[in-house]
């Protein structure tokens, strides 16, 4: 009993218990099990220094695809300070090292297109479309560059590839509202844009073309509300002239010259020198009473194109309001 006690509470090494049976290995079954442990260990090493070998061998790809891309990096460092013909170069080593890298063949694209080369360009980012694991943001530089050379459909067929892969993305959206814009539909353009603005309620460049497109269906008053939108993403005196300018116009259409005056003075100030922007700001300003302003408008206008039949029209009707009889004749 006692012996059985004992093997009970004092089992040993639990890796050589079975089914609750104590298992006493002799030395010559050590031995063995030692030799084993050896025999794996070697092989695991041989196959470990062996298979590194055979992975390179098999995978050639992956090297092609880092040197890739390091021609890439070099290429778009290159890019970053205007050094076209090194970019080049090395961008053109990038797709030579690995052709089928969409990346490197966007990127090659984007330096024929900065060189002005917009149908090589154009085949470049082609090519890159037919290449494995391409991603979104290569499609998107495809539609954009489509859209800029007018090749409409094609840009279509990608843009709405990508809102299938990511409706919620804004830069389609937005890709997909120009397009229907260049295509004259401006209804569609314009849904295209608010649903861009769903997803990004603060893009600056949305909320402008929405102001546009407004415009062009002769609604001011939306047209005003989305310039104000345009307008709260900007801090105090960080607004561009633009803005200012589009915002005049907005009130002249609905008939609010006074209004319409402000902001085109808030223009003026902040650099706006457009003859079209400054014969409104001296129509705006006759139209609410100020002849004198309407005058300085006009002459700025004038000096900024003294051949335009409505600024000399201007000119006369202004001056006649603000300078006697005899000195308009003298002049």
């Amino acid at each position: 009993m006692r012996r059985e006690t004992a093997a009970r509470y004092h089992p040993g090494p639990p890796s050589l218990r079975f089914g609750g049976i104590v298992a006493i290995p002799s030395l010559a079954a050590a031995s063995v099990a030692v030799k084993f442990l050896l025999a794996i260990t070697v092989a695991l090493l041989c196959g470990l220094s062996t298979g590194c070998c055979l992975w390179r061998q098999q995978n050639p790809v992956k090297e092609s695809v880092v040197t890739s891309r390091q021609f890439s990096q070099q290429g778009l460092n290159a890019l970053s300070k205007n050094d076209l013909k090194e970019a080049e170069g090395y961008c053109s080593q990038a797709v030579r090292a690995c052709p089928v890298d969409p990346h490197a063949r966007r990127y090659y694209a984007d330096v024929l297109w900065a060189q002005g080369r917009y149908q090589e360009a154009l085949e470049q980012i082609d090519l890159a479309m037919g290449c494995p694991g391409v991603d979104q943001e290569t499609r998107l530089r495809a539609v954009e560059m489509c859209l800029a050379c007018k090749k409409t459909d094609a840009a279509l067929v990608e843009v709405e590839r990508v809102i299938d892969n990511d409706p919620k993305s804004s830069d389609a959206w937005a890709l997909r509202g120009r397009i229907m814009r260049q295509a004259g539909n401006s209804k569609q353009a314009l849904a295209d844009m608010q649903r861009a603005l769903v997803y990004s309620p603060k893009r600056r460049d949305v909320l402008q073309e929405t102001a546009d497109l407004y415009r062009q269906l002769g609604e001011p008053h939306k047209t005003l509300a989305a310039l104000q939108e345009l307008a709260d993403t900007y801090g105090p005196g960080e607004e561009p002239p633009s803005l200012f300018e589009a915002q005049g116009d907005a009130y002249a259409a609905l008939a609010r010259p006074t209004d319409a005056a402000r902001q085109y003075r808030y223009a003026a100030k902040s650099g706006a020198e457009s003859p079209t922007m400054l014969a409104n700001w001296a129509e705006a300003e006759a139209a609410s009473g100020n002849m004198q302003a309407a005058y300085e408008a006009a002459q700025k206008a004038l000096a900024a194109a003294p051949q335009d039949p409505r600024n000399q029209e201007l000119i006369q009707r202004t001056a006649a309001a603000v300078i006697p009889a005899g000195d308009v004749l003298r002049r």
